[in-house]
């Protein structure tokens, strides 16, 4: 053979090689045909908000809570709305006054302290309640309260006609504009500290709420306790607060009244001498005045009387229970 014709074998058999192997990497046509098709929509990448788990956005309601479902004449009770939000605005009316009930920020809600008058007959009220958030309705309820009967003594008081001439209507009308100034402006946060304390030692003369004729005509309530003590003994504040009103009034003479927050106020008659001034800051126990026989008094004593706002109320409840117990806050956590 050759050095040609080898040479020529050799390269057709290279060839033969060479397409042998394009033959085992390139698929045929119909291989191609037999591929499936890819979706091109899973080749995107996955929108991360396609997994994500849908949460559902529940608001979380306001809870209230009643002190009580029962008060006696001349007692007071407590509301306490849990879990409410800046947004929240309380709308409360009543039959059981004439005065709007007022809510003010506590902790994680809204309190308020609601007077029953010892004048209100014994029967069953209603307070309606109306919750909005953010202009939302949130809730509409009607609870009932039951007002319980309280007995309260009578009594009859002889004073002389100078004494009498005291208490006539003009003058009895500029005591409440004053009383109702003193009352007017509380402070919304608690200002007292803990218990309530009695303003002076004495013998109770006269108890709250009884009814008390004078010269046997014109009934009127007692709004307080009348307190019998030597003229200039001591008064003190009953409770950390805000002098709201220091001066001299007709029938209840030189008179005090504190603010302690959240529209609890306690008033101080017939003082001898005043020792504070509006405007000032007390602590529990300062001394405020000295026991008096000034304006409509028969005697040495001190008139201690407490209002939720302008209604007065019982001073043996407050001196029981510090009012922020009637929240009941630690049943709530």
């Amino acid at each position: 053979m050759t050095l040609k014709k080898t040479f020529r074998l050799c390269l057709i058999l290279f060839l033969g090689l060479l397409v042998m192997i394009l033959m085992q990497i390139v698929p045929s046509r119909s291989q191609v045909a037999d591929v499936p098709a890819q979706d091109t929509q899973t080749q995107q990448p996955m929108d991360p908000r396609e997994t994500r788990e849908i949460v559902r956005y529940e608001p979380v309601l306001p809870e209230v809570h009643f002190s009580t479902d029962g008060v006696a004449q001349g007692d007071f009770f407590a509301i306490y709305i849990d879990k409410t939000t800046l947004l929240d605005e309380v709308y409360a009316t009543s039959n059981l006054t004439k005065n709007r009930i007022r809510f003010y920020s506590f902790k994680e809600g809204m309190a308020a302290f609601i007077p029953v008058s010892y004048n209100l007959k014994p029967d069953i009220y209603s307070i309606s309640l109306r919750i909005f958030r953010d202009d939302l309705l949130l809730q509409d309820e009607n609870i009932p309260l039951t007002v319980i009967p309280k007995q309260f003594v009578t009594q009859y008081l002889k004073v002389t006609a100078a004494q009498n001439a005291i208490r006539t209507s003009d003058r009895q009308y500029d005591d409440w504009a004053a009383f109702a100034r003193g009352r007017a402006v509380t402070a919304p946060i608690p200002l007292w500290e803990e218990d309530f304390i009695m303003p002076v030692a004495g013998k109770i003369t006269t108890e709250f709420g009884l009814t008390r004729y004078v010269n046997n005509a014109n009934p009127t309530r007692h709004s307080g306790l009348d307190i019998a003590a030597p003229k200039g003994t001591p008064v003190k504040a009953t409770n950390s607060g805000r002098v709201t009103l220091a001066q001299s009034l007709y029938v209840p003479g030189n008179t005090v009244i504190i603010d302690h927050g959240l529209n609890i106020l306690s008033n101080y008659y017939h003082l001898d001498k005043i020792y504070v001034k509006e405007g000032d800051e007390v602590k529990k126990g300062d001394i405020i005045g000295a026991v008096g026989s000034t304006g409509f008094s028969t005697g040495p004593h001190l008139h201690w009387t407490m209002t939720v706002g302008t209604v007065s109320v019982s001073p043996w409840q407050i001196l029981e229970k510090n009012p922020l117990e009637l929240l009941n806050l630690s049943e709530l956590q």
